[in-house]
């Protein structure tokens, strides 16, 4: 484990390896150091059958006689530390040569302890050591393991231009480091030391345009009475050197037991580059937007004009079969007319942030020549949707209307559906057969225009809702729209 991640959690009982010839010891160690509680000991006689024992470095220490038939204690410790530098290992021996004490010092040993005398004294000392050594082990590994992590912090940090700080409420004074001030433009040494008051840091680092917004959201999440809640502020920074730079920064504050603020702490991460990439989509897309809107309104010129020269044909040739060519014509020219505008439709999809809106708001923005049974649950609930939203109600109304052939009633509901949430679109007609289920959602397919549902299941995936049609061929239709965890939320008035 030294220098990976940190553990989970530790067990409950250590396990330790006892490694001694003489079987009265061996029974006597083990039943007096399992009474503690904290220790499950397994005994063996001899150090080769040791270092045969396949998991013999997953033990939390080794203790082991120095006498040993085959090979002794010492040689037994050479032998491990090749293989763990690390796992705790006690000498316990019978010789009490300086030399044998040591040799084993030396080799790693973590202590040595002489057997003889009172046995409680002996096995209660002997316990002591083994409990001592692995508990400054384990102190050891969560020390190397909490130092590579912070260095993988630091280098992730780093490469994703993240530096963090934190903030004494009672003094209202800001807590830098180098790498802080290295975003600034600065240094500590420049600044007069590592600290600086609110006051300061808004005047002389966030640009004045920003502060007073940047100000508010602060307070906002100051205000927050959520222990978990992080408030995030994007603001510009003037560095030291001039440059103007895009900062998000993420807060989070620390509580004492009465809810007073005692420290808040943070991030900020340099976001000029992906602003910059943001401002390149916006200026492209503008781009895009024009040359289709010119393109859309010269075609649709020329449609009108084709138009008005086939309906001068009919008034010249008013012959049946020319006028059957006419009619398919026109049609052909229908079809291309009603392609065209779908890309005016389609174009607006994801131009607009989602927002909450009420899920009573978006139905009622389709106006039904039919009876519509809403579920109560309805006036309580709000979604997190494009605003071009109300646009997939109105297709699945105009799908029922059109293809449903003797629809009399439609039912919207609302049910809970694990985490998410399911709306339920039901009418009393034709039905979906199954073969279609599917294909009525591809671009083009259907008797109309053929872009309806199409649509209406681009405008939901936009905030990851999805839509399927389960109802039984001949009963009607059934379109399941389930929404995410996130995406909704129950209104509290």
């Amino acid at each position: 484990m030294p220098g990976g991640d940190l553990p989970l959690s530790y067990p409950e009982q250590y396990t330790i390896l006892y490694v001694d010839d003489e079987e009265v010891l061996l029974d006597l160690g083990k039943t007096f150091i399992e009474k503690t509680g904290e220790f499950k000991v397994h005994t063996i006689s001899s150090a080769i059958q040791a270092l045969d024992l396949p998991d013999i470095l997953t033990y939390d220490a080794i203790v082991s006689a120095y006498q040993l038939p085959g090979m002794d204690g010492i040689s037994f410790l050479k032998e491990i530390r090749k293989r763990d530098t690390e796992i705790p290992f006690i000498l316990f021996t019978g010789r009490g040569r300086e030399e044998v004490v040591i040799e084993a010092i030396n080799n790693g040993a973590n202590f040595y302890i002489q057997k003889g005398g009172d046995q409680v004294s002996l096995f209660a000392d002997l316990t002591h050591k083994i409990r001592q050594a692995v508990e400054y082990n384990r102190a050891n590994n969560l020390i190397s393991c909490l130092n590579t992590n912070q260095r993988k912090l630091a280098a992730a940090m780093n490469i994703a231009h993240v530096v963090n700080w934190e903030c004494d409420s009672r003094t209202s004074v800001f807590t830098f480091d180098d790498n802080f001030f290295a975003m600034y433009g600065t240094s500590s040494e420049r600044e007069g030391g590592t600290q600086f008051t609110i006051k300061r840091y808004f005047e002389e680092f966030i640009h004045p345009d920003d502060r007073e917004e940047a100000q508010r959201k602060v307070i906002e999440g100051l205000a927050n009475p959520d222990p978990d809640a992080v408030t995030y502020v994007e603001h510009r920074i003037i560095r030291r050197d001039g440059q103007i730079r895009d900062i998000r920064m993420g807060m989070g504050v620390i509580r004492d037991g009465d809810g007073k603020i005692i420290r808040t702490y943070g991030a900020n991460q340099d976001i000029t580059e992906r602003k910059k990439g943001e401002k390149a989509l916006e200026r492209a897309y503008r781009q895009i937007n024009l040359l289709t809107e010119v393109t859309r309104h010269d075609i649709l010129n020329n449609l009108s004009e084709l138009y008005l020269h086939l309906d001068l044909a009919r008034m010249d040739c008013p012959g049946t079969r020319f006028s059957e060519c006419l009619d398919n014509m026109e049609e052909v020219v229908r079809i291309i007319q009603s392609r065209i505008e779908f890309t005016r439709i389609f174009q607006e999809i994801g131009i607009e942030k989602p927002v909450w809106t009420p899920l009573n708001t978006i139905l009622q923005g389709s106006s039904a020549p039919l009876p519509v049974t809403y579920d109560s649950t309805i006036n309580r609930i709000s979604l997190l949707v494009d605003p071009l939203v109300k646009t997939v109600f109105s297709n699945l109304l105009d799908n029922s209307i059109r293809h449903g052939e003797h629809v009399t009633e439609i039912r919207v509901s609302v049910h809970e559906s694990g985490n998410n949430l399911m709306i339920l679109w039901e009418d009393n007609g034709v039905g979906i057969s199954d073969e279609e289920k599917e294909l009525i959602f591809s671009r083009g397919y259907g008797k109309n225009t053929g872009f309806g549902l199409f649509l209406v299941r681009e405008i939901l995936s936009l905030t990851g809702i999805s839509i399927h049609e389960t109802g039984i061929f001949g009963s009607g239709v059934r379109f399941e729209i389930l929404i995410p965890k996130g995406s909704f939320r129950y209104d509290l008035s």
